[in-house]
């Protein structure tokens, strides 16, 4: 057991180990209790000479450290996670004892190469395009973009926000008289590689920087980016809602304290369904703020004003940050619509997106043009002074049977009798205001 001053280690226990069986995407993953001994689980079950003890190298390692201070009785536990050759959940403890004592640990071990911590001036100069990779769906990315996003790759490795994985063998190109997958071979030219097409055309030559492909390391660069956006809160109290949307905390604004969120992937109108009905059963929170990582959205998302970051930053220097001035403005002229504004309306913010409007309602995220189009003529026959609008008419030019159809189930039991309900005649329906 290595000594490390300052403390005593009492026991160091690996807990969980994950192997890549020849490809990125194949694994083995084997998990263990604090009692067991994981070497002697795995030639009991996975026979003596198993893939787990002939791994040359570990995709994931978690190891279990008991130990305590100097001058301390109290045992603790240090819980340390690897993945891949440099990064570790180390970056983001915050107990700087527990972080010296961790990567002192690994360096005795050798099983952790050197960590480069980004320096914060470095990670703000970048922040919108890290805010764009957390908007990602998927975690793998490619080195051409990267390089679109003017990131580099190597120094993403480095401070562990990035796991290099392998080479694309084929992509997809439309360029000149080539439109459609290409295979990707070695070139004479340095640096480079060669594209053939299905009939063996040659498609010209590209970097190979370009073809390298990347794993994102999704929680630390999820920490990073909520670091980045922290000093907005008053206060922090983060909690996990969804796996696209997180409770920072709150925020001072005109005299109150404001919810803010964080929400990702609204570009996907599924996604802003999911999340829409879960901050309309929110509403007891008050009115709050929804920092998007997307580019293009909604202006209110249930009972909250939506903030694209990538709209409200400021430049200081070499360095982006996110403006607390023009998000308090943004929400300050919000406020109101997330209330459901004064009058009954349908706010439009793109062809296929829009906002049902009702005072003293949270604003009902609508998308697709059928949704928009049932809504129109509800809102239409609300305001003439006729509200009942018969089904024929309401659905017409929809192709669906009823205005159900046009909903996801969850979001249709969400809706009815809320915003849209029957009206007293058999067959007709009407706006709920």
């Amino acid at each position: 057991m290595p000594r490390i001053d300052g403390f005593e280690i009492h026991q160091a226990k690996v807990l969980e180990v994950e192997v890549r069986l020849g490809h990125w995407s194949r694994k083995l993953s084997l998990k263990v209790a604090i009692d067991d001994d994981i070497d002697a689980i795995a030639r009991k079950y996975l026979g003596p000479s198993n893939v787990i003890k002939r791994a040359g190298m570990f995709s994931r390692i978690h190891i279990a450290v008991k130990y305590n201070k100097e001058g301390d009785g109290k045992i603790r536990t240090l819980n340390i996670t690897i993945s891949g050759s440099k990064s570790c959940n180390l970056q983001s403890n915050k107990d700087p004892d527990e972080r010296n004592l961790g990567s002192s640990l690994l360096s005795e071990w050798g099983i952790l190469n050197t960590f480069r911590q980004i320096e914060n001036g470095d990670l703000r100069a970048m922040f919108p395009q890290l805010v764009q990779l957390f908007d990602r769906e998927d975690d793998e990315i490619t080195g051409g973009e990267l390089r679109g996003l003017s990131l580099d790759p190597d120094r993403l490795i480095e401070g562990g926000l990035l796991e290099r994985r392998d080479r694309q063998d084929i992509v997809l190109i439309d360029e000149d008289d080539i439109d459609g997958e290409v295979a990707i071979d070695p070139s004479s030219t340095p640096g480079m590689v060669k594209a053939t097409g299905l009939f063996g055309e040659d498609a010209g030559e590209y970097p190979l920087a370009d073809m390298e492909r990347f794993q994102l390391n999704r929680q630390w660069l999820q920490e990073t980016v909520l670091r980045l956006v922290g000093s907005l809160l008053t206060k922090k109290s983060p909690q996990i809602i969804d796996e696209d949307l997180i409770l920072l905390g709150n925020m001072g604004a005109d005299g109150a304290s404001t919810p803010v969120y964080f929400a990702r992937r609204l570009g996907d109108s599924v996604v802003i369904n999911k999340l829409d009905q879960l901050l309309r059963a929110r509403n007891t929170s008050g009115i709050g703020i929804v920092l998007s990582s997307s580019p293009a959205t909604l202006t209110c998302l249930g009972p909250n004003v939506v903030v694209p970051i990538l709209l409200h930053l400021e430049k200081v220097g070499e360095e982006r940050k996110l403006s607390r001035d023009a998000v308090i403005q943004t929400f300050s002229t919000g406020r109101n619509l997330a209330m459901g504004g004064s009058t009954v309306a349908i706010l439009k913010s793109e062809s296929q997106s829009a906002s049902l409007c009702i005072p003293g309602k949270a604003p009902l995220a609508i998308l697709g043009a059928n949704q928009i189009r049932i809504f129109e003529r509800l809102v239409a026959a609300h305001l003439s002074g006729s509200p009942d609008v018969k089904t024929a008419v309401l659905i017409e030019d929809t192709g669906v049977q009823s205005p159900q159809q046009a909903f996801k189930p969850p979001q249709w039991r969400s809706i009815l009798d809320v915003y849209i309900g029957k009206g007293p005649t058999r067959g007709y329906w009407r706006l709920v205001v």
